[in-house]
C-alpha cells in the first residue's frame, strides 16, 4: 500500500510537473501566438496606411498631370499670341516708316508749293503794275 501511495503520489507529481509544462507551452503560445497576431494586426494596419496614402498620391499625380497640360496649353497658346503680336509689331513699324516717308514727301512738296505760290504772287503783282 505503501509503494501504491508513493507511486500515487509520485504519479500525481508527475502529473502536475507535466501540467504545468504543458500550461506554460500553452499559455506561453498563446502568448506567443497573441504577440504574433498583434504584430500581424500592426503590419496589416501599417499596409493599410500605405496603401491609402499611395492611392491620395496617384490622384495627386495625375491632378499635377491635368495641371501639366493645362498650363502647357495656356503657355502654347501664349506663345502663339506672343507670335501674333510680333507680327502685328513689325507690320506696324513697316506702315510708321512708309507713312512717315509719305509725310516727308507732303511736307517737302507742300515747301515746293509754297514757294511757287510766292513766286507767283510777285508775278502776278508785277503784271498788275504793269497795267
Amino acid at each position: 500500500m505503501r509503494f501504491s501511495m508513493i507511486g500515487a503520489v509520485v504519479g500525481f507529481v508527475a502529473g502536475a510537473a507535466t501540467g504545468i509544462a504543458l500550461k506554460d507551452k500553452i499559455m506561453g503560445g498563446n502568448k506567443e501566438k497573441n504577440s504574433l497576431q498583434s504584430q500581424l494586426d500592426e503590419v496589416l494596419a501599417e499596409n493599410e496606411k500605405f496603401r491609402n496614402r499611395n492611392k491620395d498620391l496617384e490622384r495627386k499625380e495625375e491632378d499635377l498631370i491635368a495641371e501639366n497640360k493645362k498650363l502647357r496649353a495656356k503657355f502654347k497658346d501664349t506663345d502663339n499670341s506672343k507670335d501674333d503680336l510680333e507680327d502685328e509689331l513689325d507690320s506696324a513699324k513697316s506702315k510708321i516708316k512708309s507713312l512717315t516717308l509719305q509725310n516727308e514727301e507732303l511736307e517737302r512738296k507742300v515747301k515746293e508749293y509754297k514757294e511757287n505760290c510766292e513766286v507767283l504772287q510777285i508775278q502776278l503783282k508785277q503784271l498788275k503794275d504793269k497795267e
